[in-house]
């Protein structure tokens, strides 16, 4: 997770150095469609993986639902667990801070920077829309490739088991 943020982190600044005296031109509308399309597979992530951790631990879920207080779940057992729902719960906070950067960003466009009259600030302002959202789409194909990483790991799973049963079954 913290190689992830630091690799956010330089990328970001590698791009802002790059395109910082770089006029970016594009419309406000399609920047517009763009954030909504990204919100959307932000949701999508997000709910993908709370049905995974839902799925894959119910017993903690359980845990939250009858107690009173919440308890941690024990994953002394498999380390390969425990990271599993660290990379599925890293997804989850990938698209939430997606999101929240969206709502920032639109709520950010009703000020409308094509009427500022300086057009210094107007360049840099569409400047660091764009490396934002540009940010914002490599963090979530991040969050993208880990739900197809999960996937490919529990389809390994479930392999793995029926060979374990069939071996069983065959002595």
């Amino acid at each position: 997770m913290r190689l992830r943020l630091a690799t956010y982190i330089i990328t970001l600044f590698i791009f802002t150095a790059l395109l910082w005296n770089i006029k970016i031109e594009y419309s406000t509308q399609s920047l517009k469609e763009y954030l909504i399309f990204l919100s959307t597979v932000s949701g999508m992530i997000f709910t993908i993986m709370g049905i995974w951790v839902a799925w894959i631990y119910p017993n903690a879920l359980k845990r939250l639902m009858i107690s009173d207080k919440l308890t941690i779940a024990d994953f002394s057992q498999s380390k390969l667990e425990s990271r599993r729902l660290e990379s599925i719960i890293a997804s989850m906070l990938a698209s939430l801070l997606v999101v929240a950067t969206i709502i920032i960003i639109i709520f950010l466009l009703l000020l409308d920077i094509q009427n500022l009259n300086i057009e210094n600030i107007q360049t840099k302002l569409k400047t660091i829309l764009f490396i934002t959202v540009f940010i914002l789409t490599i963090i979530q194909l991040d969050a993208i490739i880990c739900v197809i990483f999960s996937n490919i790991m529990f389809i390994n799973d479930i392999y793995h088991i029926r060979k374990i049963k069939s071996e069983d079954q065959d002595l």
